[in-house]
């Protein structure tokens, strides 16, 4: 197992091409609605393989297609479900599906290992979202026909292949994307504010739930310090949640391309002094791991206060910008630093 972890860091570090945002990698080339997935004529069934790239990317494309209540544009591209493609390919493209290891078969480059610990964490914001979905109705089933996820062809996670599996599984998350879509499927005047809402509150259940599930693999990741970030991120995202964050295209790429690591971390690898990374990427390394450490510090003391100063639009515009100034400044920053940083949002917007 040490050789294959050490392939991997050397894969990584040294062959990768450089990321950036935009469109997700071969984005044009899959499935967009669910007649475009394989189908089995004696079940009358159409399977999708999640532990596919190209079917999971064709998953969130079919809910982006047909989830015409948040085409808030005429092109879709203000739709908040434009974040979960957008970091999936981020996953893709820098090795976190540990698609190229030696076990992962013969479509290397296709394959999503089920020993990735970030392709695990993101079937709970793919695979669930889509199962959701189908129960809501949203997605567009032939009559007579029925949909099911292909299972996993190794491991010893048992992910679920059906909505009632899904909800056994992680129930708070498939519950909660399920209503998500219901608004989708019956608007009433959906607005875009309250479908950020909605998404947000499925997103953090999905991760809360995902997390104890996929502790078993974080181990598998190449390097102490990319599972460590694996987890501070995940904690950061509770923070973004609070902020409200719209994940419409734009946005998310713009976010993404400011923060996030370019490719996989090694244990070589200290923030703030990454010389291939930019400023803001170390920096937004440094800031998501004090996140993290305040957090468990305060026993999750921190998010509590930060969700308080977000209680008003004003309060989470504020909250934003001190954010983005945190990420583009140059001062050394303690846990300490993360602490007043929150208890004076909080003073400056009490609820």
């Amino acid at each position: 197992m040490m050789l294959v972890l050490l392939f991997l860091v050397l894969v990584v570090s040294c062959t990768a091409a450089p990321w950036k945002p935009g469109i997700p990698t071969k984005w044009n080339e899959v499935p967009s609605k669910i007649t475009d997935f394989p189908y089995d004529a004696a079940t009358k069934m159409y399977i999708v393989d999640v532990w596919n790239y190209t079917q999971r990317l064709g998953a969130y494309k079919t809910m982006l297609q047909d989830s015409q209540a948040l085409h808030f544009d005429k092109a879709g591209f203000k739709s908040p479900l434009w974040g979960l493609p957008l970091q999936f390919g981020w996953q893709h493209d820098t090795g976190r599906l540990l698609g190229d290891a030696p076990n992962a078969g013969t479509l290397a480059g296709n394959i999503i290992n089920t020993s990735s610990w970030w392709g695990g964490m993101n079937f709970m914001l793919s695979a669930i979202p889509f199962l959701g979905a189908l129960e809501a109705g949203v997605l567009q089933v032939p009559p007579g026909t029925t949909v099911q996820l292909a299972p996993p062809r190794n491991g010893n996670i048992h992910f679920p292949t059906t909505y009632e599996e899904a909800k056994l599984f992680a129930p708070n998350a498939t519950i909660n994307w399920f209503a998500f879509f219901q608004a989708v499927q019956h608007p009433h005047n959906l607005t875009l504010n309250q479908s950020v809402v909605n998404l947000w509150k499925a997103h953090v259940q999905s991760l809360h739930e995902g997390i104890p599930i996929m502790k078993d693999i974080i181990g598998f990741l190449p390097s102490k310090t990319e599972s460590e970030f694996g987890l501070s991120w995940a904690n950061l995202v509770d923070f973004i949640a609070a902020l409200r964050f719209d994940v419409d295209y734009n946005k998310t790429n713009y976010l993404q391309g400011m923060i996030v690591p370019p490719r996989m971390l090694t244990n070589q690898d200290k923030a703030p002094h990454i010389s291939d990374f930019t400023h803001a990427q170390n920096r937004a390394l440094v800031v998501s791991k004090l996140f993290n450490e305040a957090n468990i510090l305060l026993k999750g003391g921190l998010l509590t206060m930060f969700k308080k100063a977000c209680c008003t639009q004003k309060g989470r515009d504020d909250a934003y910008s001190s954010m983005i100034a945190l990420l583009t400044g140059k001062t050394l920053l303690t846990i300490e630093d993360m602490i007043k940083f929150v208890v004076d949002l909080l003073k400056a917007h009490p609820c």
